[in-house]
């Protein structure tokens, strides 16, 4: 199998170097490295440039783009330029494990039915030292799968569960190229690149999650995505600016809209339609809610307390209600 990487860079000078290093250190050699550059305001393009000058790797393929696109359009960029039998997705700033490839690769060859597979992963800090996580009940990867899993196990994602919540970083995935064709064909850029390559995979019952760690995901100030936003785990804590609610739930409405239209939903079994459009219902009532500041709405959407808890997690839903009484409370003062 020929194998392709897809990297984004934006001002990444700082970390690029530490995650080069890993990927050409991959006891499975990559074939091709495509990255693509956001209009980086650093070094990072010309370390870049700099750092293959000194290998002897020729499959470097470096666009830096003209405008700013955004991570998402960005990866979309990198992901149509991969040309290998499997794609990986890379950050900037992460460190690989050694292995990581080659096992990845061994199981796409002994299980021609995975159409994605994503990992499991550790943190590490600016500094590479691990970050410990708090481990919550019935819950892997970090507290982002619901599900209890031991080490090794390999687990199918149901398209059900995949439609409510992505499962892992993007820098722990890889895919075959006909699920990029998918992508690429039905892309829609209102989620994460990563959440809708899975959720095409599920759609063929092929995405597929492997609990080992086989990447360390770097945790720092300067993350332009990924777990520095906020866990849907800790939705309930209300120390923080809760802002990000009203518009997640109106960009979730937005997404099952969209989904609801695109030419694979009539391809989708009546039991998983009437799943979409039952989140659908849910999203649009809690979008309702908090942005009208709605008690009243919020009791509505409580109707369907049980698929309002599978939609967004059980304390989310006394989350939204915290919320909405504080910023009553703040348009009274």
């Amino acid at each position: 199998m020929k194998i392709s990487v897809a990297m984004t860079t934006y001002n990444g000078a700082k970390y690029i170097i530490p995650q080069l290093d890993s990927l050409l250190a991959q006891t499975r050699v990559i074939d091709q490295l495509v990255i693509c550059d956001d209009c980086s305001q650093d070094k990072t393009v010309d370390i870049i440039r700099e750092y293959f000058q000194q290998t002897d790797f020729t499959g470097l393929k470096l666009v830096v783009n003209d405008k700013n696109l955004g991570y998402i359009k960005n990866f979309y960029q990198a992901i149509s330029l991969c040309e290998g039998d499997l794609i990986f997705l890379c950050d900037q700033d992460d460190i690989w494990c050694p292995e990581k490839i080659e096992i990845m690769t061994k199981l796409f060859e002994e299980h021609p039915e995975m159409y994605s597979i994503n990992t499991s992963f550790d943190r590490i800090d600016a500094n590479g030292s691990y970050l410990s996580t708090s481990k919550k009940y019935q819950q892997t990867n970090n507290n982002l799968l619901w599900k209890k899993l031991r080490t090794g196990e390999i687990l199918k994602i149901d398209f059900k569960d995949m439609i409510l919540r992505n499962i892992s970083p993007g820098c722990t995935m890889a895919f075959k190229q006909s699920c990029k064709h998918f992508f690429l064909n039905n892309f829609s850029s209102l989620s994460p690149h990563d959440w809708e390559i899975n959720l095409f995979a599920s759609l063929h019952n092929g995405a597929y999650f492997y609990n080992k760690i086989l990447t360390h995901y770097r945790i720092h100030d300067n993350n332009t995505i990924g777990l520095k936003e906020i866990n849907v785990n800790n939705f309930l804590s209300m120390k923080k600016d809760q802002s990000f609610r009203e518009k997640e739930a109106g960009l979730q409405n937005e997404k099952l809209t969209f989904y609801k239209k695109s030419a694979w939903f009539v391809e989708l079994s009546k039991k998983n339609q009437r799943l979409v459009k039952k989140c659908s219902r849910v999203v649009a009532k809690r979008a309702d809610a908090l942005k009208e500041k709605s008690i009243w709405m919020w009791i509505r959407t409580c109707f369907h307390f049980i698929d309002y808890a599978e939609t967004i997690g059980f304390r989310a839903i006394f989350g939204d209600l915290i919320y909405i009484i504080k910023e009553k409370h703040n348009r009274n003062i």
